[in-house]
């Protein structure tokens, strides 16, 4: 049975810590999209079998939300690639947090996508949770943290230029 990934989304608020639907939305949107984009790359022939989908869903506070990997053809069997996928994804975003060297398998756009993802939680989002299960780091951000994280993608996507000669 493939791996479950529960993301947990907080907002802020002078009177709630629901988050703005548009915030939801696009941090669904944004986490969805550096899982497509990591398969990918890890991929040996580079292209996606995998339909990620929201299996449960929270209406307790904070949100909550369950994503599940289902193959894109019929009776093919994903789960090794999933694991994959998700154990490249745990452990590169857990590694932006403390260094600024690209993690294998985050090209620019994962990257991107990623500091996207980080960056909402200096906006409108109190605080994200990715729990991909025991074995894997569980991603925890405030927007306390993601500031280094930031400043570390920022550094990877724009290396120190060097003169010519």
């Amino acid at each position: 049975m493939p791996r479950k990934i529960k993301l947990v989304i907080s907002g802020k608020g002078a009177e709630t810590d629901a988050p703005a639907v548009e915030d939801v939305l696009d941090q669904l949107r944004d986490y969805h999209d550096i899982l497509q984009e990591v398969e990918e790359a890890v991929a040996e022939d580079g292209k996606r079998a995998i339909d990620w989908r929201i299996v449960n869903a929270s209406r307790n506070s904070p949100l909550s939300f369950e994503f599940e990997a289902f193959p894109h053809e019929f009776a093919v069997n994903i789960d090794r690639r999933a694991e994959s996928d998700v154990s490249a994804t745990a452990v590169g975003m857990d590694a932006l947090q403390t260094r600024h060297e690209r993690p294998p398998y985050f090209n620019d756009k994962v990257l991107a996508k990623t500091e996207c993802f980080f960056k909402r939680l200096t906006n409108g989002i109190d605080r994200a949770v990715v729990d991909y299960g025991d074995d894997l780091p569980m991603l925890s951000l405030t927007p306390q943290i993601v500031g280094a994280a930031t400043k570390h993608i920022e550094t990877i996507l724009t290396p120190d230029s060097k003169p010519y000669p």
